[in-house]
């Protein structure tokens, strides 16, 4: 439906922005529209960094300990930090999970992960569905149909060139610096205190995607 495919869009085009702005702050040292590998001029690959937990729980306490998953972007930030832009921690069952902060290593997981990537079902999402009889949604896509959806986008995202969107990036974001600067003449005070700083780039975020889509703001 016309409602499925505008969540598709807002999903892939939010990625795509994180990956435009990540790419400015990318200290990989790896040049310009070119994938990352782990290897040295001998074509030695190294592992990826583990970290490593306890045998059942695995890291889960040091999660915990961090303030939970309302922190759990502070927690995984700080490890990127400790291990580089890649590496594995196992947070708690038996699963691992892979962590990436490179936009050229993300952008190479886009392009190699194949037509039909399997994706993880939350079991919370799982149960609702069913017991509410609601259809799987674009979060639950899976073979042909997600192949077609992406498809229709791949094209036009993935081809490494994002520099149409720069227009759209600085109108939104010149917009919201207008915006404190008129706050700021009416505070008429030597510092200028930026209320709900987080809601405020929130909605800048949502803005840019609004705009790469429709070519217009909303208020």
């Amino acid at each position: 439906t016309f409602f499925h495919s505008m969540v598709f869009c807002l999903k892939y085009l939010y990625n795509i922005i994180w990956l435009k702005f990540c790419k400015i702050f990318d200290n990989t040292g790896c040049v310009s529209q070119k994938v990352c590998k782990f290897e040295n001029d001998r074509n030695i690959v190294y592992p990826i960094p583990v970290v490593k937990g306890l045998p059942v729980v695995g890291t889960i306490v040091d999660l915990v300990a961090a303030g939970g998953a309302p922190k759990l972007h502070l927690y995984i930030d700080k490890r990127h930090t400790e291990y580089g832009e890649i590496f594995r921690e196992r947070l708690g069952g038996t699963e691992e999970g892979i962590f990436v902060s490179s936009a050229n290593l993300m952008r190479a997981v886009f392009m190699h992960e194949g037509s039909h990537p399997r994706h993880p079902l939350p079991e919370a999402w799982l149960l609702y569905n069913k017991e509410n009889n609601c259809q799987r949604g674009l979060f639950f896509m899976e073979g042909e149909e997600w192949f077609h959806n992406r498809r229709i986008l791949s094209r036009l995202l993935l081809n490494g060139n994002l520099d149409w969107m720069n227009w759209h990036v600085k109108q939104q974001s010149n917009r919201l610096i207008q915006k404190w600067l008129r706050e700021s003449e009416v505070q008429k005070t030597s510092g200028f205190l930026i209320c709900n700083l987080e809601e405020q780039l929130y909605r800048w975020s949502i803005d840019i995607i609004i705009s790469v889509m429709f070519g217009e703001t909303s208020d």
